[in-house]
């Protein structure tokens, strides 16, 4: 997908990152309960599409802990610099064309993509 394709590219970044923050405090609390619900757990393998802001990102990675792995992959991450930890990797990708092995992960968490 061409940039100039993806809907918010030009939106100025700080009211992006205001409307990726009021989705974060109005989805994040069911979002947190369905992924739970999946048996989420120390050492599992996570991968966040369309990570936004970071917020379930971040969220997972303390979750999993040291020995799991979360993997963010986002056309544009320009906003999750901040939130990598040695447990929490962002890819620039396209997740309609980026390649796994199969099984990778053992849950996928998508929201607003």
């Amino acid at each position: 997908m061409a940039q100039s394709e993806y809907v918010f590219h030009r939106v100025e970044d700080r009211r992006e990152l205001e409307r990726l923050r009021m989705i974060e405090s109005v989805f994040d609390p069911a979002s947190r309960r369905r992924i739970l619900a999946t048996g989420l757990q120390a050492d599992w393998r996570c991968l966040e599409v369309g990570p936004g802001a970071g917020s379930i990102m971040t969220w997972m990675g303390e979750v999993v802990g040291p020995t799991g792995q979360v993997l963010a992959v986002d056309l544009d991450p320009k906003f999750l610099s901040e939130a990598e930890r040695p447990n929490v990797s962002v890819m620039r990708a396209d997740i309609r064309t980026a390649q796994f092995p199969p099984r990778s992960f053992d849950v996928i968490h998508a929201r607003y993509v």
